[in-house]
């Protein structure tokens, strides 16, 4: 997830590819030891953890249903996903 007030992302995957493509990202910045302090503290709560991840997926869940609801009303074809922060809109027919 990101924090944006940080300046800071985290990424967390197994995928070899993926990491040997952005292995090379951590040279143009580095984060200060205190908000690496502050970013390690919330990493190891796992009951603020919990809770964040549960609104932030409540919240992208609504967000979701409301803009494919709008897209059905004005009947702009859409992908249905099943994760992901984006919604792929056909506009070819405008």
């Amino acid at each position: 997830f990101g924090a944006s007030g940080f300046r800071v992302g985290f990424l967390y995957t197994q995928n070899s590819l993926l990491l040997a493509a952005l292995s090379n990202l951590n040279i143009f910045s580095g984060v200060s030891h205190p908000v690496q302090l502050i970013l390690a503290k919330i990493l190891t709560d796992d009951d603020f953890l919990d809770g964040f991840l549960d609104d932030c997926r409540a919240t992208l869940l609504w967000s979701h249903a409301i803009c494919v609801q709008k897209l059905e009303e004005m009947v702009v074809p859409y992908v249905h996903s099943e994760a992901g922060l984006f919604v792929y809109i056909d506009l070819s027919a405008l």
